[in-house]
């Protein structure tokens, strides 16, 4: 891959630089990690938060053979003729793809924007901290935005969350005024996080 900085091979013509991805509704880059953060909407379950790294050579994140989410009417449909066709393997590792830094197995809480910002609650640059945000209605994370802190070795090593209570469709960080502005769909109305 090439490096984030200059991430054409030649002008006009875009790199590939990872496949096996199902629906990318956030992605954020942090330039520092040369590493790219995207938030993807599962199947029926299964969304994940997958870590594109830049010394991957065109990384295999899995879809449509892995995931950790099943077919839609699973499992009330038993679903035998989809699963002999396309069984949708649970470990992504196993059969040799990258396995997401965080999934959500059972429940789609619909993952939409992430944002990488360290400054918000004064982290150090030594940490990737992410803010999630959810669109779900009714599942486990839905209209919640998670906190995941990051390690150097991009573990997460802590996590929050922070019930909205609103389809949360797009966020952005403020440095000017320390605050995460977010949209929230339901209302149609933007709102302030603000860290007191």
């Amino acid at each position: 891959m090439a490096s984030l900085d200059n991430p054409f091979k030649q002008l006009g013509r875009p790199e590939v630089f990872s496949k096996g991805h199902r629906n990318p509704q956030g992605i954020d880059v942090a330039v520092e990690f040369d590493t790219v953060l995207a938030a993807e909407h599962g199947p029926q379950g299964g969304d994940e938060i997958n870590v594109i790294k830049s010394e991957y050579s065109l990384p295999n994140y899995g879809w449509p053979i892995a995931s950790y989410g099943h077919h839609y009417g699973y499992p009330e449909n038993k679903m035998e003729k989809e699963y002999a066709r396309a069984p949708l393997k649970k470990s992504h590792s196993k059969y040799g793809f990258i396995e997401p830094l965080k999934y959500f197995p059972d429940e789609s809480p619909a993952l939409s924007q992430i944002i990488k910002e360290n400054k918000f609650e004064n982290y150090n640059d030594d940490k990737i901290v992410l803010y999630q945000a959810t669109l779900g209605d009714l599942n486990y994370g839905s209209k919640t935005i998670f906190k995941f802190v990051l390690d150097s070795n991009l573990k997460i090593i802590e996590n929050e969350n922070y019930l909205i209570d609103e389809r949360v469709r797009d966020m952005i960080f403020l440095d000017e005024i320390n605050k995460i502005i977010i949209y929230l769909e339901t209302s149609g109305s933007i709102a302030l996080l603000e860290n007191n």
